[in-house]
């Protein structure tokens, strides 16, 4: 559950230093652990020996993009405000 969090927050920061944005589409966060669950568990059947296919682990990968999604577009209070 924290490889996807980790990810979307490395390639974020990679954006905002060279390009200036960032990812913040539910849809392409979506798209994105559609793909990395992919191959993570089905393309890594062929290319690693002794990888084994687990629906838990793409269950995961979808929790922590909820979590992340939460995290990263949950409104920030500053301090002093009402």
């Amino acid at each position: 559950m924290i490889a996807i969090p980790l990810y979307f927050a490395a390639i974020n920061v990679i954006l905002y230093y060279t390009l200036e944005k960032e990812i913040n589409s539910f849809k392409i966060l979506f798209l994105m652990t559609i793909v990395l669950s992919f191959l993570g568990e089905y393309v890594s059947l062929y290319t690693r020996k002794g990888s084994v296919f687990d629906y838990l682990d793409i269950l995961c990968y979808f929790i922590g993009l909820v979590v992340y999604y939460i995290i990263k577009n949950y409104p920030k209070k500053v301090s002093g405000e009402k």
